[in-house]
């Protein structure tokens, strides 16, 4: 298999709009569903966080970037791959998340001192937001790439 990166062939929308959806959902997933669970297992406080010397806008925007590289890896990897079924992607969504995110966040159990809980709400939601990315790019991409060929999209089966 050749990996290329074919800039010409991915779909910029695709990242962009997954990006998106993964930032509010992250929002929403670290704040009011799991946020004060999120805290107390974590080690920030209210305090700590109102008098981080690092303003919320730029942590914010650092973690857009996140997924926005996130999702243009997975772009790359999708395209690379020829993959025209959702469940492969899918498969390539949970791959990597087993692969970088269940694994690499478990260290901070292992050497940092995280609580169980913590890293569970964390890779919880890094698992959702690789399937929102899978999902979201791979419709997209099916969208345009039919409308750019001028060919009827199939309704989407409920």
């Amino acid at each position: 298999m050749k990996l290329d990166l074919l800039h010409d062939q991915l779909c910029y929308t695709g990242i962009i709009v997954s990006s998106i959806v993964s930032f509010i959902f992250s929002a929403a997933w670290h704040g009011p569903w799991f946020g004060k669970v999120w805290m107390a297992n974590s080690k920030w406080t209210e305090k700590r966080m109102r008098s981080s010397r690092i303003p919320m806008s730029r942590l914010l925007i650092g973690q857009f970037l996140c997924y926005l590289i996130g999702a243009y890896v997975f772009a790359v990897f999708y395209e690379s791959l020829g993959i025209v079924e959702l469940l492969d992607s899918l498969k390539i969504a949970v791959i990597f998340w087993g692969a970088f995110s269940a694994t690499v966040t478990a260290t901070g159990v292992l050497w940092e001192g995280d609580k169980p809980l913590f890293y569970l709400i964390n890779i919880g939601s890094k698992f959702f937001i690789a399937l929102f990315t899978a999902v979201i790019y791979h419709y997209l991409t099916i969208y345009i790439k039919q409308r750019n060929a001028e060919v009827p999209v199939p309704p989407v089966a409920a």
